[in-house]
């Protein structure tokens, strides 16, 4: 070092030391970033699969135990008569849907319904119905989406 002040080297020196420092700096913000929105991504995903059992659970809380008011159930549907309507879950092109509507059992179709987006993102659903030894009646539905499974037991009611 001279008298005067810093020579271009050593200027030179320390702006090379403070561009690694902000290189490494930059390096470690991306890294937190990426980590951050997937921690995000998953935590929303997490919260639509909590809030599509919830809606499943209440609609399930309604439903008839009795096997003849069960009008579909496969893997990936489930379509019930609650009351003077049918209510209706199917899940397809990684979406969740929930029926409401008027269900022909001859015909297979929805002669009139209401479809709603209950979870969209979805990889996989499956609903698994349990039944008594008898198979008279329905005595829970399994539900799982995105291999979170939760199982909601049916009251043993009569519909009016």
């Amino acid at each position: 070092m001279n008298k005067l002040g810093f020579s271009l080297i050593e200027c030179m020196a320390y702006c090379l030391l403070f561009a690694l420092l902000m290189i490494m700096l930059f390096k470690f913000a991306v890294a937190m970033q990426v980590r951050v929105a997937h921690q995000s991504k998953a935590g929303s995903s997490l919260t639509n699969i909590s809030a599509a059992h919830d809606v499943f659970a209440h609609d399930m809380r309604q439903a008839s135990s009795h096997k003849t008011f069960w009008k579909k159930t496969t893997l990936n549907e489930l379509i019930w008569l609650e009351g003077d309507k049918d209510i209706g879950w199917h899940f397809s092109d990684n979406k969740l849907f929930r029926i409401e509507g008027s269900y022909s059992s001859s015909l297979e179709l929805w002669t009139q319904k209401t479809k709603s987006l209950v979870a969209d993102n979805i990889s996989s659903a499956q609903f698994l119905v349990l039944t008594d030894t008898d198979k008279r009646y329905v005595t829970a539905v399994q539900c799982v989406f995105n291999e979170i499974s939760r199982i909601t037991t049916i009251r043993n009611r009569e519909l009016r």
